[in-house]
């Protein structure tokens, strides 16, 4: 059967259509992407890194959250952390879960990634839509809130980035293994203003590959650290 005849203004009209179309599938890829780029950001802890305790054993049991889990089926558990006025400051967990015993250690930190004000906070954990509540305490040491530490770059050129909301800070940075040996030191008593600034590790050529850790020290008392992989 012969094809219909279509006219200029038709053709014209129809790829105009195309034109549309396809403007719009990459409008919506776009959107759920920016969507999917939002949960992760807001996701903060990952489930390995809620279930690693801080090494202060009085710290860890300030943000300590435990979950007491009875049921015969996999149940879709959310945890939330609210403020005095019962708002979600941070979406703590949201994932499937068996039946168990579970503690989990918030980093004191809202959705956006800032630390919380100092004080009590409510904890509502939905279990299989059966709501339950527990506390935390946000406590924090001096230069705590006010310091931040990164690993950035690829494995095989770590950079350490730093990062102060106050001036005049006295920052030694060192690299060791997880076993605590010191493997460089990068900074030594550097006095440091507010600000970021990012430093490239560099060790010895005979530095093998693997795990270590980088530890920041202020004012040689409060320390912050990170574990990272080297991949020269």
């Amino acid at each position: 059967m012969k094809k219909p005849y279509r006219s200029a203004i038709e053709s014209c009209i129809i790829n105009d259509m195309n034109h549309v179309v396809r403007q719009m599938r990459k409008y919506v890829f776009t959107l759920v992407s920016a969507v999917l780029a939002i949960s992760v950001v807001q996701a903060g802890q990952t489930y390995e890194e809620l279930i690693v305790p801080p090494k202060d054993p009085e710290e860890a049991q300030r943000v300590r959250v435990w979950l007491d889990l009875r049921r015969q089926a996999n149940c879709r558990v959310t945890v939330d952390v609210l403020d005095s006025r019962g708002r979600v400051l941070r979406h703590l967990m949201d994932r499937l879960m068996r039946a168990g015993y579970y503690n989990l250690y918030w980093d004191k930190r809202d959705d956006s990634g800032r630390y919380v004000p100092s004080g009590e906070y409510t904890v509502l954990i939905n279990d299989c839509g059966n709501p339950t509540y527990t506390k935390v305490e946000a406590a924090y040491r001096p230069w705590e809130a006010e310091s931040g530490l990164s690993v950035t770059g690829e494995p095989s050129k770590p950079k350490f980035e730093i990062s102060l909301t106050q001036d005049s800070a006295l920052v030694s940075l060192a690299v060791t293994t997880v076993k605590d040996d010191t493997v460089a030191v990068v900074l030594a008593d550097s006095l440091m203003m507010a600000g970021t600034a990012e430093i490239p590790f560099a060790p010895d050529k005979r530095t093998s590959r693997g795990a270590y850790v980088v530890k920041l020290s202020i004012n040689g008392g409060f320390v912050r650290e990170q574990r990272f992989q080297y991949l020269p």
